[in-house]
């Protein structure tokens, strides 16, 4: 990962203190308005619903961004420990700021990367949403965080695929030394199912699903987004779209998937 990327790309802390402000108010009365994002997080609401959590469970989301998935689990495990884990430390006091102003005091902001933590048999479960693909070492990543969980905690990984379809099935393939022009940050495109679980049972995980997601009819609500994005109230009108086109691509596995959920099990081998 480029050291500096992520303090380049958010600098200052009142900015960015109030656009989050302003995020947070919107997605409590419309939900989250950026198109991946909402798709994602209705994959993610999904798989917590299955993951057998205790109330009082320990969590931490490694990469926590604006803290968008933070504070929804916060929410939803109310008596939970949840912690995020940034890079950015602009991010990191912003998003405890909010948590502050939200008297979410089971949520807490730490700015590290997971490879310079000591946590050791602490977490529950570890989520790592759209980050591997930035690290260089993300086997040593992996094993970061497994050696972070508990025996028998989870860890619920999200990532690109390494090739994305286009809305006329076309498969289109981007070399690693390329993926930064198309996602700054990147040191990877993404992963193949393949490749993230040979990764993750290589880190001392046992593999329980993997799943792709993000096909053809999110292919095209990625189109239609982009076409209305400029214009606030379009990206609202087209959203119960976008949640129809979600519901639809959940329904039924895709032949090529766009991005790559896996979800794994600390394996007890690893105690």
């Amino acid at each position: 990962m480029d050291p500096d990327y992520e303090l380049k790309r958010i600098a200052n802390v009142q900015t960015f203190y109030r656009k989050l402000l302003v995020k947070r108010l919107l997605s409590k009365w419309i939900g989250e308005l950026y198109l991946g994002r909402r798709v994602k997080l209705a994959y993610f609401r999904r798989w917590l619903d299955r993951i057998a959590l205790s109330r009082t469970a320990s969590i931490l989301e490694v990469g926590s961004g604006d803290g968008a998935f933070a504070f929804f689990t916060a929410h939803k495990y109310a008596p939970a420990a949840v912690i995020g884990l940034e890079l950015n430390p602009v991010e990191a006091e912003g998003c405890r700021r909010v948590a502050r102003r939200e008297n979410l005091r089971n949520l807490n902001f730490v700015t590290s990367s997971i490879a310079d933590v000591a946590w050791t048999d602490r977490f529950d479960l570890i989520y790592c949403l759209d980050v591997l693909e930035h690290i260089d070492d993300d086997v040593g990543a992996m094993r970061a965080m497994c050696r972070a969980l508990k025996v028998g905690g989870y860890l619920l990984v999200h990532v690109p695929n390494r090739s994305y379809m286009e809305t006329d099935g076309r498969i289109i393939a981007v070399p690693d030394e390329d993926a930064w022009q198309i996602n700054p940050g990147h040191i990877r495109q993404g992963y193949t199912p393949d490749e993230l679980a040979t990764k993750l049972t290589r880190a001392g995980y046992e593999l329980l699903e993997i799943q792709q997601t993000q096909g053809t009819p999110i292919a095209y609500a990625h189109k239609l987004h982009n076409r209305v994005q400029r214009v606030l109230v379009l990206r609202v009108l087209i959203l119960p779209i976008i949640d129809l086109l979600t519901w639809i691509d959940r329904g039924k596995a895709p032949r090529h998937g766009n991005t790559v959920w896996a979800w794994a099990r600390k394996h007890p081998d690893n105690a």
